[in-house]
């Protein structure tokens, strides 16, 4: 799908240092958490698809500057989160760490080498910060499933998981969120269903199931929580690709799998501002759409291409308190960062 839009373009130079990772404590990894006995939420009355009449409005977005990494570049950069201070973090999946910059693109540090030890990655794939700046890190389709909790500079302090489909277990964990009480959400696409923790590992609830009905999934891939808790879930199976919302206490509220004219056909990232506007990456249209919290298209942005300010394969996205954009591509392994206008 093709629509015109303007983009603004202006190049602002990039923001490079080097900083070494910190050492992580050794401690053996913890058991699944006990946990009370539970069962999926049931969804409520089935919902139509929210499927948006109006037109996008013609939306554009400055070119603020760029950042891959250099000297020691991006490999597949895959989700991304911003913490309260607006630092970066990115998972760089490709060279099994993350990398924490600051809001000009200068590196504060960094972790994790490949491997499934603590402070490792095997497949890292989503990245989420809380409130107190405590970073979490799902590793998915790896030889050990689970969450890694850091701190903010990136040292060990706990992990959970574990290969299984038992609560508090994983098959191929692919993304995680935050909400404002400090619940630990994460998406297993293994087994179709989103678990909540507390911020140790305590395992709380679960819901979802395969399938292309309300409040199932077929392909997780991103996963957010508003300010108000209601939680955004990002699929992107073929003629299920979609997002769905959901109560704090996963209840199905409605689902959208537009953007614009066309479905969606890969939505592969999400994120959500501080005026509850839902960010999502039409990843294989170089697209970045913007919805409100009805599923209404506000509008949306991209030109695809490889020069600043032009996207390639658009795969993680996030918001600063200013109303930056920041985008992860993996065609040009870069981050890049965008003033709406």
């Amino acid at each position: 799908m093709r629509t015109s839009f303007r983009l603004i373009i202006f190049a602002l130079g990039f923001g490079l240092a080097a900083c070494s990772s910190p050492a992580a404590p050794a401690t053996p990894l913890p058991a699944a958490p006990a946990a009370p006995t539970s069962s999926p939420v049931p969804a409520p009355t089935t919902a139509p698809l929210n499927t948006p009449t109006r037109a996008p409005a013609e939306l554009s977005a400055e070119f603020v500057l760029m950042f891959n990494g250099d000297p020691d570049r991006f490999n597949r950069p895959q989700d991304l989160a911003i913490d309260a201070e607006d630092n970066l973090y990115v998972v760089d999946a490709g060279n099994s760490r993350i990398r924490k910059f600051d809001a000009n693109g200068q590196l504060l540090t960094e972790w994790g080498s490949q491997g499934t030890g603590e402070g490792q990655f095997d497949a890292p794939k989503g990245v989420a910060v809380d409130g107190q700046g405590n970073v979490y890190v799902v590793d998915g389709a790896s030889a050990v499933p689970r969450v890694q909790k850091f701190d903010g500079v990136g040292q060990f302090l706990t992990q959970w998981g574990g290969a299984g489909e038992g609560d508090g277990q994983f098959i191929d964990p692919t993304a995680i969120a935050v909400d404002g009480e400090g619940h630990v959400l994460v998406a297993d696409d293994g087994t179709d269903r989103i678990q909540t923790f507390d911020s140790t590992g305590g395992f709380l609830a679960q819901w979802g199931s395969q399938g292309q009905a309300d409040g199932q999934f077929q392909r997780i891939r991103s996963l957010v929580v508003d300010q108000q808790g209601s939680i955004y879930v990002g699929d992107v199976q073929g003629s299920a690709a979609r997002i769905s919302k959901f109560d704090s206490a996963g209840h199905f509220l409605l689902a959208w799998d537009t953007c614009g004219p066309n479905r969606f056909t890969l939505p592969e990232g999400m994120s959500v501002d501080r005026q509850g506007r839902i960010y999502v990456t039409q990843t294989d249209s170089n697209l970045i759409c913007i919805f409100d919290a009805a599923g209404t298209l506000l509008g949306r942005w991209g030109v695809t291409g490889h020069q600043e300010g032009q996207l390639g394969y658009p795969i993680g996205v996030g918001v600063d308190s200013q109303g930056n954009v920041f985008v992860a591509e993996q065609t040009h392994n870069r981050v890049q960062k965008f003033q709406q206008k």
